[in-house]
């Protein structure tokens, strides 16, 4: 059982008045992150009437670049240094999962470190906060942590629960595997000749790319692209790979067909439901789309629709019994529930947890073999 392993202080609330401090006595504020993580810190700052300190928004994807976030210019970190100080007390809030890797772009730019705050709230949940919903679910945690398969699961498994709840970035330590490795781990994989490959959250091709570096023949590779700005992209990418083993699916992935509103983003962080755009989006189940298809591998980021796409390839899951690669990052439910649904389909796979990024709680993998 996990309980006796658990941090007993809730480090949210205390966290959070650390962050409202910070910007509280800041002139101008430039905020690096447009995604989730982004969103988050936004309204957290609107909250306390500190948006109109929001100056630009700063973001290393050129396809957001000279687009808008909330009425707020997006420019590159270039254009940010050039404007930097020319402002009266400015800081840089970090609003990113990768926010280590982008302190260090910034302090490699020359950039001051007391400049630069980090405030990681793209997996942070506040209502209710992570402690009060462990302890609310202590059981269905001590559940999926007992399916675990082994030690060094349950290490991951452990130290990303007590970050959540404590915000105390030392549970993070030695706990992540390289980020090349995500989806493929080379402890848990090998790729096999003929692998029949279901990308669900394809983005531009990059797991795609992955893939190919690992293997020289296979079977199908099935690309799930809900995005329609991002699609065209990917579909560019394929055809300059002239691979005709490459099938693409412009829809989402979910428990049943139909048409469900998408804040879509032009970017990996697109996603079914979230802030309404007035877009809609074609979803099927994969049981449907891949009728009597060989599948043999799964992997699944599609920012919180996970759940919903599990349970629309149940058919494969109990017949096919494909590798799967589940992020459960997006949220404290996934985290918890992802493990249990995958085992209660078919109780002879496997669960193994793997954590893809370094002093972050994102790129989180259920594995199940």
């Amino acid at each position: 059982m996990i309980r006796e392993y658990l941090e007993k202080k809730d480090g949210v609330t205390e966290y959070l008045l650390k962050c409202k401090s910070i910007a509280e006595n800041a002139g101008t504020i430039f905020l690096f992150g447009s995604a989730k993580g982004g969103e988050k810190v936004f309204h957290f700052l609107q909250k306390y009437r500190f948006e109109n300190k929001i100056t630009y928004v700063v973001d290393n994807d050129t396809m957001k670049q000279g687009k808008k976030f909330y009425g707020i210019e997006i420019i590159s970190a270039d254009e940010m240094q050039s404007k930097l100080l020319k402002y009266d007390a400015p800081i840089i809030i970090i609003a990113s999962g990768s926010a280590h890797i982008i302190r260090e772009q910034l302090i490699n730019m020359g950039i001051a470190d007391n400049l630069i705050f980090e405030f990681v709230f793209t997996n942070l949940q506040t209502d209710p906060t992570p402690y009060t919903f462990f302890m609310n679910h202590i059981n269905e945690l001590d559940r999926t942590y007992d399916l675990l398969s082994d030690k060094r699961s349950k290490d991951v498994y452990l130290g990303l629960v007590n970050y959540k709840i404590s915000c105390d970035p030392t549970y993070l330590a030695n706990i992540e595997d390289s980020e090349e490795d995500q989806y493929f781990d080379r402890e848990l994989i090998k790729i096999r000749d003929e692998e029949c490959f279901v990308d669900c959250g394809a983005y531009i091709g990059d797991t795609l790319d992955e893939f190919l570096k690992r293997t020289i023949s296979f079977g199908k590779y099935y690309c799930f692209e809900a995005d329609k700005a991002i699609y065209q992209v990917l579909e560019s990418h394929v055809n300059e790979l002239e691979i005709s083993d490459v099938e693409l699916y412009n829809i989402g992935c979910w428990n049943r067909g139909g048409y469900l509103a998408f804040d879509s983003k032009g970017s990996g962080s697109s996603r079914i439901g979230g802030v309404e755009t007035g877009e809609n989006i074609k979803v099927e189940a994969l049981d449907k789309v891949l009728t009597e298809k060989k599948v043999t591998f799964v992997k699944m980021d599609i920012e919180g629709a996970e759940q919903e796409a599990l349970y629309g390839m149940k058919d494969i899951i109990k017949k096919q019994k494909p590798i799967l690669a589940i992020s459960i990052y997006h949220s404290l439910e996934d985290f918890m529930e992802i493990p249990k649904i995958i085992h209660d389909m078919n109780s002879e796979y496997k669960i193994y947890i793997r954590h893809y990024r370094k002093l972050s709680d994102s790129e989180t993998v259920c594995y199940a073999i």
